[in-house]
């Protein structure tokens, strides 16, 4: 059974929605009372990019915290948002394609840097959710996460904090690889047309799962040598260590959405 909280589907949908313009006060505020009548508890939004989280990845995330110690409130929801990117970067690099690649050629370590910036977003969706061969926007959600957890803490609150997930497309990705990697402390996670999670990243970012694997093949899981392991091998670890979550999540999904009919070769 999902966890109620102050936040219904409806408006978790919606604001997940709105997170892509940037959410403010007046957002939240307007959409709740369109729900319920009446103004929310009291709430504080915090912003990843206010903490200069993910200047260099490109994650992007917000998290609205509501908080009434008379009506025992404590509740948190983490929103992260999907794709997004600027076409016209990549149409300035054609134009210095030459001048591209010799610094391409230089510095090959520097991919994102040289030609995705501004794209961040869609180097993540090759080399993260594909690939599985880097993991920087999953760290800075959990930096981001980490940084939410203090901020709540700091209230003091007598009510133990309910952190509730949402996340839409890329944001699917990276919100459930959060919620596997978080132990306990996603009760509700909605996702919706969520990109899947790379088994491989899995492997590298959950630490029991990494030393299993890592004990039981004899490699090392930030090494190359893990894509000589099979996807289909990995599946039943991850299975009996993350089965639990399923109770967890729910997925909204269109049929007809682009990512919903994507089989990717790495993806759990």
């Amino acid at each position: 059974m999902k966890q109620k909280g102050v936040l219904g589907e409806l408006v978790r949908a919606r604001l997940t929605s709105a997170e892509y313009d940037g959410l403010t006060k007046e957002t939240v505020e307007k959409f709740y009372i369109e729900e319920y009548g009446q103004l929310p508890p009291p709430f504080e939004i915090i912003h990843s990019d206010k903490l200069q989280i993910g200047e260099e990845s490109g994650f992007n995330g917000t998290a609205v915290h509501f908080f009434d110690e008379n009506q025992g409130i404590n509740e948190v929801y983490v929103i992260n948002r999907g794709t997004e990117g600027d076409l016209s970067k990549f149409a300035e690099l054609g134009e210095k394609w030459l001048e591209t690649l010799k610094k391409y050629k230089q510095n090959p370590e520097n991919l994102r840097e040289i030609v995705f910036s501004g794209n961040e977003d869609i180097y993540t969706d090759a080399y993260e959710v594909l690939l599985g061969d880097d993991q920087s926007q999953i760290r800075d959600n959990q930096k981001f996460k980490n940084e939410v957890i203090q901020k709540v803490n700091e209230k003091n609150l007598s009510t133990k904090p309910v952190f509730f997930l949402d996340a839409h497309s890329l944001g699917g990705n990276q919100g459930q690889t959060l919620m596997v990697t978080s132990g306990d402390l996603f009760t509700d996670v909605n996702v919706y047309n969520d990109a899947p999670m790379n088994v491989y990243n899995i492997v590298r970012m959950h630490d029991k799962i990494r030393k299993t694997v890592e004990d039981k093949y004899g490699i090392l899981a930030d090494e190359h040598d893990i894509y000589k392991i099979k996807p289909s091998e990995l599946y039943s670890i991850l299975d009996t260590e993350l089965g639990s979550y399923a109770s967890k999540i729910t997925y909204y999904r269109n049929e007809e959405d682009l990512l919903t009919n994507l089989t990717l070769p790495y993806a759990y």
